[in-house]
């Protein structure tokens, strides 16, 4: 290697010094906190001298919740209590007569929700911390691919640490920061290879792949032969990569069937809670009620969502997304129309309050012959239909124009492959970096990487100065906004400083490292479509038609009940036994109105695991699936509604 040294001690800036401190200042209280604090005020003197087991303190300390153990204990106590007590005075007030057993469902539903929800508040920082881990796993991997990346141009661990440290993100690169930090001050360890031996050991923890990654390239620093040390430098991305690729496909498997099971289950419960409500009732169990309707809808959108937040455990490790923020560059200059310059929200609102108005005034009793002579018929579907519309064009609306950026995002990274060995390429025939930039641009028209390539090149010309300082200095490396790429680019242009052919050369290895990152991801995409996809359309079709078929079903049994008892009466006859209570026509439509709202719900909570399994927190993934999820869940459960209405 007769490149010139690279030096990259410089990067340590004051700001990174504070890192830490900047890590520790205050941050907005979490709402999980906030419960908690409140509920200190409220159980505190029973909590006060109680201890929390040493897993959940560890627990809470990776969910990043700060919380002492009578505050958790208090907010435990009072997230089980809370419902039980409220059903308990409900059942004590709402009882006619004192008849306690009139309404002997209310307690028990209360037991019922009060433990969904203290698992629910259980399982909450288990999730959290379990998310952050795999975010973790997920941009190790960039970090990983950095170091490799820069060893390979200089054999120089300290100054590949200190690069990737500075660099990246993560809790990978916040451990390499620390580490390094204490090395300087040389309090526990006593060399950049005491350093990483020490986190390939605390790392193996989460994930075996890492440890073996972060050997390889400690194996490659002691290799005497250039052969022995490139191949072991490519080896810790591939093995890691390879690692995350088994990983995913045995987490998918362990998903699968539990969630499957767990979809059909939901199923029968509202079948059988809500569904056959009336033969209950016939034997005097008195659970046509709408009280006992809505009780059950809550019960079973906690126990639902608890569900999903267990099962999320354990879903796979993926490439993560940047955040595409409201005042994101890209995304302003796409806002033309006065539509797209509106906030999602107002849109939706205005369309909930002109569809759901019919839905109002039938319960206000005024005639609706003026907006559709089927708004009788339709009552609370109004209102059904005016969430689920106003839900989805606020999802539309905030992935529409972000996933098309994601989109782009994708060809760009593919189109920087294919720029990087050009100009790789083209410097290893011996034409200056900013030329071989300028001919890849013009090779690559009508691209973003292009438009981009030429601004580099013509600003070397004209500011007769190198590339790395036009893409630091001028902001340049700012506007790729792939940051893998542009510390790609940050090491190249060091490079060239010592060498173009050896910058030439690092060029066609970064374009090898982001095809094998593309190829790797783009399988991860592929399975998770294909192990998810009849997964979401099972979930999107079975909930709606067993919500619409219980109804369906009270409906058609208060039909008998009340046909039976008006003939009853004709005939002198004052009672009937074992016959079903009848609903009137507004109880009836209040009633789709909760089973309407509790498939919406129940879609929006199976949008967020299926969402969450793809791409972790990423709202456009979310926001993308609730939009598409809810428009085929309402129309399944409307048409299935109506065509069961046509067979009786």
């Amino acid at each position: 290697m007769d490149e010139k040294s690279i030096n990259l001690e410089d990067l340590f800036t004051e700001e990174f010094r504070n890192f830490f401190r900047k890590r520790r200042q205050s941050k907005p209280r979490h709402i999980y906190e906030l419960f908690c604090r409140f509920s200190e005020k409220i159980l505190g003197p029973l909590t006060r001298n109680m201890k929390i087991s040493d897993e959940t303190s560890k627990i809470l300390q990776m969910a990043e919740i700060h919380l002492s153990s009578s505050a958790w204990l208090a907010g435990f106590f009072l997230s089980v209590l809370a419902p039980i007590t409220i059903a308990l005075l409900l059942w004590l007030l709402l009882s006619p007569n004192m008849d306690l057993l009139a309404l002997w469902y209310t307690p028990l539903l209360g037991l019922v929700i009060g433990i969904l929800c203290g698992s629910f508040f259980y399982l909450y920082p288990i999730s959290l911390a379990e998310a952050g881990r795999i975010e973790t796993q997920s941009r190790a991997i960039y970090t990983i691919m950095l170091i490799s990346f820069f060893l390979h141009q200089k054999p120089d661990l300290r100054g590949a640490v200190v690069f990737a440290a500075d660099m990246e993100k993560g809790r990978l690169a916040d451990d390499l920061r620390k580490g390094l930090i204490e090395l300087d001050n040389k309090r526990k360890y006593e060399s950049v290879r005491h350093l990483l031996t020490t986190l390939a050991h605390e790392w193996g923890e989460i994930d075996e792949g890492l440890r073996t990654a972060i050997f390889d390239i400690l194996r490659s620093t002691g290799q005497k032969e250039e052969s022995a040390r490139v191949h072991d430098l490519i080896q810790a991305p591939k093995r890691l990569l390879e690692s995350n690729e088994a990983q995913l496909m045995a987490r998918l498997n362990s998903l699968v069937l539990p969630t499957m099971a767990f979809v059909v289950f939901s199923s029968l419960i509202i079948v059988a809670a809500i569904g056959l409500s009336p033969l209950f009732s016939v034997i005097g169990l008195h659970l046509m009620d709408l009280r006992f309707y809505i009780l059950v809808a809550l019960s079973i959108v906690l126990g639902f969502l608890t569900a999903t937040f267990y099962l999320s455990k354990r879903r796979p490790v993926i490439f993560p997304h940047a955040e595409i923020d409201w005042d994101d560059p890209r995304l302003s200059a796409r806002r033309n129309g006065i539509i797209n310059r509106m906030p999602p929200w107002l849109p939706s609102l205005l369309l909930f309050t002109i569809l759901s108005f019919p839905a109002f005034a039938y319960y206000a009793d005024h005639e609706l012959t003026m907006f559709c002579p089927f708004a009788h018929e339709l009552n609370t579907f109004w209102i059904i239909w005016a969430t689920c519309a106003a839900i989805s064009v606020y999802a539309y609306l905030y992935s529409r124009e972000r996933a098309k950026i994601r989109a782009e995002e994708r060809k760009t990274n593919a189109d920087w492959e294919v720029a990087l060995n050009t100009i790789g390429s083209r410097v290893i025939d011996g034409k200056s970096m900013h030329r071989a930039i300028l001919e890849t641009a013009e090779l690559m028209p009508n691209t973003d990487v292009s438009d981009q390539l030429r601004k580099i090149g013509v600003s070397v010309e004209k500011l007769s100065t190198d590339m790395g300082s036009v893409l630091t200095e001028f902001g340049f490396v700012r506007r790729i906004w792939n940051p893998l790429i542009s510390s790609f680019m940050t090491i190249i242009s060091q490079i060239r400083r010592g060498s173009e052919t050896t910058a030439g050369r690092a060029c066609m290895l970064a374009a090898d490292f982001l095809e094998m990152l593309r190829t790797v991801e783009g399988r991860f995409r592929d399975r998770m479509d294909e192990a998810l996809g009849n997964l979401w359309l099972v979930a999107a079709i079975l909930l709606p038609v067993t919500c619409a078929m219980s109804v369906w079903v009270i409906e058609l049994m208060s039909g008998i009940s009340l046909s039976i008892s008006h003939n009853a009466i004709e005939i002198g006859i004052s009672s009937i036994p074992f016959l079903a209570p009848s609903f009137g026509e507004k109880e009836l439509a209040f009633l789709k109105l909760i089973m309407g709202l509790m498939t919406i719900t129940l879609s929006i909570i199976f949008s967020r695991y299926i969402a969450i399994i793809r791409a972790g927190n990423d709202k456009v993934e979310f926001w993308g699936t609730v939009a598409k999820t809810l428009v085929l869940a309402i129309t399944i459960f409307t048409s299935s509604y109506f065509g069961l209405k046509l067979i009786v």
